[in-house]
């Protein structure tokens, strides 16, 4: 029996962590059917978003460490490996950061589908006042209520 290999990395922002980042890993996910996920270990942000998605979805994970034997490289060493075991990758971007900038361009040059999405980084006391998806019936149930 030959099984679809499918596996999805997903990059992203550190300052980006809220709902709006929650609900794009649930749509791409349901649309990809990913058979593994794989992202940073260790990382906030989009990074921390996935692993709790994963965990709260009881979805398979598979997290990389940088390791401090590439010294200054580590994380450029850390993205490679994590883009050669993939088959589609997402990148949550907030237009500022240098990682994901770099890592767009990385997984670019190696011609692996991808998406990517560019989100204004959350800051102030409503940053994450949208609703999640999967809360979204809850929601209309006491709306119309």
């Amino acid at each position: 029996m030959t099984r679809d290999r499918r596996h999805l990395t997903i990059f992203g922002s550190r300052s980006l962590s809220g709902v709006k980042v929650y609900n794009l890993i649930s749509i791409i996910v349901e649309e990809y059917k990913p058979t593994i996920i794989i992202t940073s270990a260790k990382i906030k942000g989009v990074c921390e978003v996935v692993r709790n998605f994963c965990e709260e979805k009881s979805l398979p994970l598979l997290v990389y460490f940088a390791d401090p034997k590439y010294h200054k490289g580590m994380y450029k060493h850390r993205s490679d490996a994590m883009i050669a075991n993939s088959d589609y990758v997402l990148l949550i971007h907030d237009g500022e950061s240098k990682g994901t900038a770099n890592e767009l361009a990385m997984v670019k040059k190696t011609g692996i589908p991808h998406s990517y999405h560019k989100l204004p980084a959350e800051k102030g006391a409503f940053a994450d006042m949208d609703i999640r998806l999967d809360e979204m019936d809850d929601f209309l149930k006491v709306l119309i209520k």
